[in-house]
């Protein structure tokens, strides 16, 4: 007998002697067949039963997972958050049980899902269909439903039919893919139309849910969040990809530095290769923010140039090792922050009513945030002010050029003061 069957056998015995709901009965005779079994030693099990009880095991979970389902579903109709004042039965279940308010909420929504669609359901108490499988399939009929509302009832039963049929032979993610094209099956000649329309539609919701988040840890690494849409993380997975490759690698960094123990490129390569991507992209292709190109100016001096050991500066505040800056002197555009030098005119006076770019970059160097004094606004997001207002004579120069941003530019316009430190 398998340690599933001694659960099952267990049960029996203990349900018996209960004269509660049978669904209590089941669960309260479940935990004690399992608790009675905790000690059972497990080294007689041979290869086979071990194989067979843990996908039996497996088939249990999903039956107690749709139980559990339909108990959430239950205690929506009886209000059981009523007494603790939680908004739902998934909030009074996260709070009741210590688990955490997603894992709570994601099985009341799989509970939701289980009852809009009961053949699912059904499969998944025969232990046919396991939990992240259901909710793939769950996600295929809605979609379905949405899209081709035209299917009538035979139609709409083969594909529910299909995707359950796809739980015996593939997991999750691969049902999802499959679930696309699920009108195949019931309507080839509207499956491309199908198709196109849901990936239309995914690609819209991507779109609304890219992002972007940059922490600091504050060890001279940022760590960087992103979720973009599938095509763009397919561009960037073949960027990496290329500047990661040994080819590439090994022409940078001469033939030690790919490790050619690894299949694929490791994570720290590709790490390495983003951020070469970042240094290597073309500042032309860059857009402009009111003249000045999203630029990052670096401040050195010119005896760390020639071989010395103080830091330099970035115009976004953080500061960089000698050898890192003479690096990238070395592939950069230098543009020289050398107040009143032969190189750049800092200072037009009344020529022109415009600050040039040459002065925003030095007046960056300086200022690398909004001069507001209750506001961080970088200054690459900012407008160029004239301190003194160039129709009531101001000159425009490096030091009239005052950084705001778009709020406070528009406040100081409005007010005709700006605050300051």
């Amino acid at each position: 007998m398998s340690v599933v069957g001694g659960i099952v056998a267990v049960m029996a015995a203990t349900t018996t002697t209960l004269v509660g709901h049978p669904v209590t009965d089941t669960v309260t005779g479940c935990r004690a067949a399992v608790a009675d079994v905790r000690d059972a030693p497990l080294w007689t099990l041979g290869v086979q039963e071990t194989r067979d009880a843990l996908a039996d095991l497996v088939a249990l979970e999903a039956q107690l997972t749709e139980l559990k389902g339909r108990l959430i579903v239950h205690g929506r109709e009886v209000a059981i958050e009523a007494e603790s004042g939680a908004r739902t039965p998934g909030h009074w279940l996260a709070h009741a049980t210590r688990q955490t308010r997603p894992v709570a909420l994601a099985a009341q929504h799989l509970a939701r899902s289980l009852e809009s669609h009961p053949e699912v359901a059904a499969a998944m108490a025969r232990g046919q269909v396991l939990a992240d499988q259901a909710r793939a399939i769950c996600e295929a009929l809605d979609a379905l439903d949405e899209r081709a509302d035209w299917l009538d009832p035979d139609q709409r039963a083969r594909a529910v039919a299909q995707l359950i049929g796809y739980a015996g032979e593939f997991d999750a993610k691969q049902i999802r893919v499959l679930g696309r094209r699920i009108l195949e099956v019931v309507d080839p000649a509207a499956a491309d139309v199908h198709e196109a329309r849901l990936l239309a539609e995914e690609e819209r919701r991507a779109e609304q849910q890219s992002s972007l988040h940059l922490y600091d840890r504050g060890d001279s690494t940022h760590e960087v969040r992103a979720r973009v849409s599938d095509l763009h993380a397919a561009l960037l997975r073949t960027m990496l990809h290329g500047l990661a490759s040994p080819r590439h690698v090994n022409a940078e960094h001469g033939a030690g530095g790919y490790d050619r123990r690894a299949d694929k490129p490791t994570a720290h390569r590709l790490g390495l290769a983003f951020c070469e991507l970042l240094e290597r992209y073309p500042t032309d292709r860059l857009p402009t923010n009111d003249g000045v190109t999203a630029t990052i100016v670096v401040t050195i001096r010119l005896a760390t140039l020639e071989g010395g050991d103080q830091a330099a500066a970035l115009s976004t505040g953080e500061r960089i090792s000698p050898g890192q800056a003479r690096r990238l002197a070395c592939e950069a555009h230098l543009i020289p922050a050398v107040l009143g030098g032969e190189s750049e005119v800092l200072d037009l006076g009344r020529a022109r009513r415009l600050h040039t770019r040459a002065m925003r970059l030095a007046r960056l160097v300086e200022q690398p945030t909004c001069e507001h004094p209750t506001c961080d606004v970088p200054a690459t997001a900012c407008h160029a002010h004239h301190r003194e207002a160039w129709a009531r004579g101001g000159t425009t120069a490096k030091h009239t050029l005052e950084w705001l941003c778009p709020h406070h530019h528009r406040q100081t316009h409005t007010t005709d003061t700006v605050r300051r430190t």
